[in-house]
């Protein structure tokens, strides 16, 4: 869920009305302070190197190539790289993030219109700036200036943009404006979430009718391919 400063929920929605990121306030000094401690470019905390139909693997090893010119690299974290991070010690593990590093791939495992996983959301709640690549319309999830879309770049501007971006204050800075404005929160209180669907089923103010669900549900223009990483990160 999204939260404005008056802690209202707006979002996500169809039609967002977020505030101009120019018009945002800059961030203060604590956050500053916490943002200049990172050392480390970007990480990617993944489970699921297989059976994965949207190539994002391939797209990361392109990235990683593009990002040597740079003498830069993507930590490949969980099963699929280097570095482990066993379930039982996630909260140790998102706390070296949080410390370390700059941004967070949250590649989806799966495209379609409405999959937004909780990648997206630890990058949030732990400082980094998301790099998204998934299905949806982002604009419905997340602040103008919050994020970068890897599918709109491909990896070789991707990969210069991380770079200028990680090696300048003032632009990093500039992607957590959005904190003084909004805030994220983890729907995972199964009793609000059934009184929030509860809440929206009972409102006049929007209708839809499917009289086809399940094509509408799976519908080929929407590009959604089966989800076989359910045990991904």
């Amino acid at each position: 869920m999204v939260k404005d400063v008056n802690n209202r929920t707006i979002g996500p929605g169809l039609n967002m009305n977020w505030i101009n990121p120019e018009e945002m306030l800059s961030i203060d000094e604590d956050l500053a302070a916490k943002l200049r401690k990172k050392k480390k470019l970007a990480a990617w905390l993944v489970s699921n190197c297989w059976n994965v139909e949207n190539d994002r693997v391939e797209y990361v090893h392109y990235l990683q190539q593009a990002l040597k010119r740079y003498n830069e690299v993507v930590d490949i974290i969980g099963f699929c790289g280097n570095y482990k991070c066993p379930m039982t010690h996630m909260k140790q593990c998102e706390e070296i993030l949080e410390n370390d590093y700059a941004f967070y791939l949250a590649f989806e495992n799966s495209f379609a219109v409405n999959y937004v996983t909780e990648k997206v959301l630890r990058a949030l709640q732990h400082y980094m700036i998301p790099i998204v690549y998934g299905g949806v319309n982002y604009s419905r999830f997340l602040p103008p200036g919050s994020y970068i879309d890897a599918l709109q770049l491909g990896p070789e501007k991707l990969a210069a943009l991380m770079h200028k971006v990680g090696h300048d204050e003032n632009e990093y800075f500039r992607y957590f404006k959005w904190r003084n404005h909004y805030s994220f929160v983890d729907n995972v209180n199964k009793t609000t979430a059934v009184c929030e669907l509860c809440s929206k089923l009972n409102e006049d103010t929007e209708t839809s009718v499917y009289t086809e669900f399940r094509k509408w549900w799976n519908h080929p223009s929407m590009n959604c391919s089966e989800i076989n990483g359910s045990n991904d990160y």
